[in-house]
């Protein structure tokens, strides 16, 4: 018992850090790791999930972003390698669309990806 109440003090002191895949609901502008699959869509490559997440705002937001619920195709943001299609598991920070270029109301700011096992 006492072991169970360390670990979860524990996992309850890293903050907003999102360490499950695919949470229910995720701060904007927090690390977040997600699972799906990603397509190009008209040039574009999105990210498919599973099953839908939702936004909300931290603490910190200035209300730049609205809160999006059931969110389920995410656009992504890489500017390096070409990304590979099919499944991935990818780590980085979700944040609203702002600009005419975003395609879907939560895009993700890539950190880093690796194909699913």
């Amino acid at each position: 018992m006492r072991k169970l109440l360390v670990s979860l003090f524990l996992l309850g002191s890293f903050g907003t850090v999102s360490f499950a895949m695919n949470p229910n609901k995720v701060e904007y502008d927090t690390p977040v790791t997600l699972q799906g699959t990603i397509q190009k869509e008209n040039g574009y490559p999105m990210l498919l999930l599973t099953k839908p997440i939702s936004t909300v705002l931290g603490t910190d937001s200035d209300g730049t972003y609205s809160p999006v619920e059931r969110a389920q195709k995410i656009q992504i943001v890489w500017t390096k390698e070409k990304l590979p299609l099919g499944c991935v598991e990818v780590k980085g920070q979700l944040f609203g669309a702002h600009t005419a270029h975003h395609k879907t109301d939560v895009l993700i700011e890539l950190e880093s990806y690796k194909k699913c096992k």
